[in-house]
């Protein structure tokens, strides 16, 4: 890192009613020895060369829609994460590399994408690609009603853009320049950025609403990793709490579920946000009548 660099970082928020500290923890590691390999970023992005030039990134209202986008590598490469990114219209990702003997590496596929659930994905070796494979990504948006997670109700058309409202297609792909060996390089599985014994996460877990859209009842399932104080609560579009289900009420570790009553509550969208220690996860429930 240059001296005198500027650092951007960019956090992103769900919808939260009440004034909260932000908590986000940067680590910077300098090495004294020289750097043997830098690590590099390939990202795919629906926009030419990586697309076709008569491509644009539009999906229509009421419409299923399939990106295709590829780059060839021209040099050999250790390929070590993938970082799949969409947003609430995302519906499948699909990435392989296709080397020039017709050989196919499977890299990732999420068949169902979650919102919750985007990050990282490291492998436990290296995938080493070949000069001349070319790395295909299929991403497939669901812009219909269909679509529990849509955040248009009616569906509208939805384009590129950095809110949660809008669309990406935005895939990066962690790799360095082959070495001989990297085929039998094993990463820890138990490595973590975090070593501070005083910060603890939980890995508890918000399922989609059920059903979606619902009429007069709908379903909140979760699960908790460990006993903790839950705090479930209704928000609308905007942010603002319309709804306090639980407050800080103690409840035990394993799969719980919770009826609500919608006899009440005017159509439209909301989310349903489920606070614990350390964690905070919303789903969407779109109420009809």
């Amino acid at each position: 890192m240059p001296a005198h660099s500027d650092l951007l970082m960019q956090v992103h928020y769900g919808p939260f009613a009440q004034p909260s500290v932000d908590s986000s923890t940067v680590n910077i590691f300098f090495k004294k020895e020289p750097v043997t390999r830098q690590v590099q970023n390939f990202i795919f992005v629906p926009f030419f060369p990586l697309i076709d030039t008569n491509v644009d990134f539009i999906i229509p209202a009421n419409t299923v829609k399939t990106f295709h986008c590829q780059f060839t590598t021209p040099l050999k490469i250790s390929v070590f994460a993938i970082w799949p990114h969409c947003h609430l219209l995302g519906q499948e990702y699909k990435v392989f590399a296709l080397n020039a003997a017709g050989d196919t590496t499977n890299l990732i596929r999420i068949p169902e994408w979650d919102f919750n659930w985007q990050g990282s994905y490291n492998f436990k070796k290296y995938i080493i690609l070949e000069p001349g494979t070319t790395i295909h990504v299929y991403a497939t948006y669901d812009n219909t009603i269909n679509n529990p997670s849509n955040p248009n109700s009616p569906p509208k058309l939805v384009t590129w853009g950095e809110k949660t409202t809008d669309e990406m297609l935005f895939l990066p792909i962690s790799f360095v320049p082959y070495f001989p060996g990297d085929e039998n390089v094993v990463f820890e599985d138990n490595t973590s950025a975090v070593e501070d014994p005083h910060i603890s996460f939980v890995d508890h877990y918000l399922a989609p609403i059920v059903p979606n859209p619902a009429n007069d009842q709908a379903y909140i399932n979760f699960v908790l990793e460990q006993p903790d104080h839950i705090s479930l609560r209704v928000l609308d579009m905007q942010g603002n709490v319309v709804k306090q289900l639980a407050t800080a009420e103690w409840i035990q570790s394993g799969p719980h579920t919770m009826t609500v009553d919608l006899n009440q509550w005017p159509a439209g969208a909301y989310f349903v946000q489920m606070l614990g220690t350390n964690f905070i996860q919303a789903q969407k429930l779109v109420v009809s009548r």
